[in-house]
Order: C-alpha cells, then structure tokens, then sequence
C-alpha cells in the first residue's frame, strides 16, 4: 500500500501518475461502491462506479482541496448514482446486511428459507416506500442512515446547507415511518 496520502496521490496524479491514481480508487472504492449498490443496485454498482472515477480522473485539474479527497468522489458517485436512477427508474436499494457475510464463513451456518423469503418481502416493501419519497429525503436516508454519513458530509456530498441536511434527515424518517404504518394498516385491513 502506498504510504502517501490522498492529496499527495492527487497531486502526482494531477501530474500524469496514473497509478497515483489508481491508489486512490483502491482506497476509496469499497465504500463507493457500498454507496453505489445502495442507490442504483448491485447489478449497476460496478458500471456506475466506473463512469465515476473516469469523471473523477478528468476532473482532477479542477480538485482544489476545499474538500477532503474522500468527500469529492464520494459527491462526484453520488452524481453519478442520481443519473443513473434517473435514467433507469425505479430505484432499487441493497437493504442485505454485511454482517451476513461473516456468517456465511462459518461452516456451520445454514440459510434458513423463511428467513430469506421474508428478509427478500421486507427489501421489496423499503425499496417500494422509498420510492414514494422526495429525492432529497431518500437520498438523506440513504447516505445518512445507509452509508453513516454525518450530516455535515451528507451536505457535502448533495451540496446542499447543513440545515437543510438534517431537516432532510429528520423528515425523512418521519415520513419513512408515516408510509411504514400505512402499510401496516393496509396489511391489518387486508388480513381481516
């Protein structure tokens, strides 16, 4: 690993070092990619993620260092992301825990059908509601309460103020919850 940090990857890179920066994708990428399974799915992460380190690289001369390096691709993915959803509606949302990948280590774990069936019905009802929200606060529970942005970087990312994040981020879950007992009401009716 490249003992150099960020701004000084960036500024060989800024001078034709590619591999410079190719150490910055390696080090930022796992949680890019989080991000962008997240926002557009695991089938379109990889290629999303893609189109965003070529935008990264190309706008290398215009990074000035006003952000952390982190945050600047992490705001230039989540652009990317936001286009990609755009374009291919309805968004889909990567609810899996990571903490399954552990388990699936263990030679004694076993998948537990029910389990899945009713994990997969509860991804499919989040994904449904959060397609019924306003896109800043999908986006402010996405990044926020999906990927542990504070509100101070989720303002970052979106360029919007820091109040306006965590108004976003308050509302959200309030109108998060208001749909979830909607459903719920609607499953009660249903059940009757």
């Amino acid at each position: 690993m490249d003992p150099r940090n960020d701004l000084d990857l960036i500024e060989a890179a800024k001078a034709g070092d590619t591999a410079s920066f190719g150490e910055l994708v390696r080090r930022h990428a796992p949680r890019l990619l989080a991000l962008a399974r997240q926002f557009v799915g695991p089938d379109a992460a990889e290629d999303v993620l893609q189109e965003a380190m070529v935008d990264a690289y190309r706008g290398l001369p215009g990074f000035a260092g006003h952000a952390a390096v982190g945050t600047w691709l992490y705001r230039i993915a989540v652009n990317r992301c936001l286009q990609e959803r755009r374009r291919a509606k309805p968004p889909v949302v990567d609810v899996e825990p990571m903490e399954l990948l552990a388990r699936w280590e263990d030679p004694d774990y076993s998948v537990d059908p029910a389990l899945v069936a009713a994990r997969r019905a509860h991804a499919e009802t989040l994904q449904a509601l959060l397609g019924q929200l306003p896109e800043g606060y999908r986006n402010a529970l996405l990044l926020h309460d999906g990927q542990g942005l504070s509100a101070s970087e989720l303002a970052a990312v979106t360029g919007i103020p820091l109040g306006t994040a965590k108004s976003n981020i308050r509302r959200s879950r309030l109108a998060l919850f208001a749909l979830l007992a909607q459903d719920d009401r609607g499953l009660l009716e249903e059940a009757r």
